[in-house]
């Protein structure tokens, strides 16, 4: 998956936060691949856990700032996402770089890219944007 600028929420660091997203799901795709995969999954969910922190952070404050009608809604998909992804890690310590771990995290990151960014994240920019 690739970013492209019908992407954008109109928020400058929020919208680099989503392409390094997509920057980093498409290296462990590469890698995958390349069937570099399990070499690529620490430092993938390293950065997930540091992008749900500071990420949602970032996005739920930007969200009261502008009082948006449906952050209770939003700020749940970012609670369950962060959910999965310490599920992930739990799964990674336990069993290593497994097969199904990867799968876990591409699937995961994927089903996020493709049904929370390009329709919360949107809607929510097209909210801020009216404003």
């Amino acid at each position: 998956m690739k970013w492209y600028e019908d992407l954008s929420v109109g928020n400058a660091a929020v919208d680099a936060q989503h392409k390094k997203l997509f920057e980093i799901v498409d290296e462990l795709t590469d890698a995958c691949n390349q069937k570099k995969g399990k070499e690529e999954v620490g430092k993938t969910l390293t950065f997930l856990l540091d992008y749900t922190k500071t990420h949602f952070k970032d996005e739920e404050k930007l969200m009261m700032q502008n009082t948006y009608p449906n952050f209770t809604a939003h700020k749940k998909l970012h609670d369950d996402f962060t959910n999965e992804v310490s599920n992930i890690v739990t799964d990674y310590q336990k069993n290593g770089a497994s097969v199904p771990v990867v799968l876990k995290i591409l699937n995961q990151t994927n089903n996020w890219l493709l049904n929370h960014i390009l329709k919360m994240d949107k809607e929510m920019g097209k909210y801020i944007k009216s404003k």
